[in-house]
């Protein structure tokens, strides 16, 4: 008795996997969770603190967590905006970022490194991202750029050479900062 065998059908699980993944903005802003459209209108009021207050605290979702640091990053409170998104951003046994989550969210983590008194940190988590071109990285470069000028020339080759950071931090930044799902284009 012979088998005759017949090819199986194959099925790309790339395909299916590239499909799930290319939403556009429009797509997840129609998708989000009830909690993060009305922190949406929140924000677009500029109440960032009843906005963080509408969200779940310990939520786990990557969305809910960038929205939360978002809006602390907003009202200038950088340092618990790192807490909030170190553990999502950070792959700590090599140090680095993740390539895994989405990039408004790394972006996001280092400008919160930035301002929120580790400038070095910060730039180097951008240098890391190699987004040049995106708005937020440029805002935080620009920044970084006025910063370094106001330094003494010593503070600044301290700086440049030894990586030591100056006892006069950045200032907080002229405009809102972070970058929520829905700003995504």
């Amino acid at each position: 008795m012979a088998f005759t065998s017949k090819p199986i059908a194959s099925v790309s699980i790339t395909n299916t996997i590239t499909s799930k993944a290319q939403h556009t903005a429009a797509e997840i802003a129609y998708k989000l969770e009830p909690k993060l459209l009305h922190a949406r209108q929140l924000m677009s009021k500029g109440e960032y603190q009843k906005a963080l207050s509408a969200l779940p605290s310990s939520n786990r979702d990557l969305e809910v967590r960038n929205v939360c640091a978002v809006c602390l990053m907003r009202m200038n409170r950088f340092e618990e905006a790192i807490d909030l998104l170190r553990t999502v951003s950070i792959n700590s046994s090599i140090n680095r970022l993740r390539d895994d989550v989405p990039l408004h969210i790394r972006i996001n983590f280092s400008t919160s490194l930035y301002f929120g008194g580790r400038p070095a940190g910060g730039l180097e988590a951008l240098q890391e991202i190699k987004h040049d071109d995106h708005p937020a990285v440029k805002l935080v470069r620009e920044h970084a750029r006025k910063w370094v000028a106001q330094m003494s020339f010593i503070r600044r080759l301290d700086w440049r050479l030894n990586g030591i950071t100056p006892k006069q931090l950045p200032g907080p930044p002229s405009q809102p900062v972070g970058i929520c799902i829905w700003d995504l284009q």
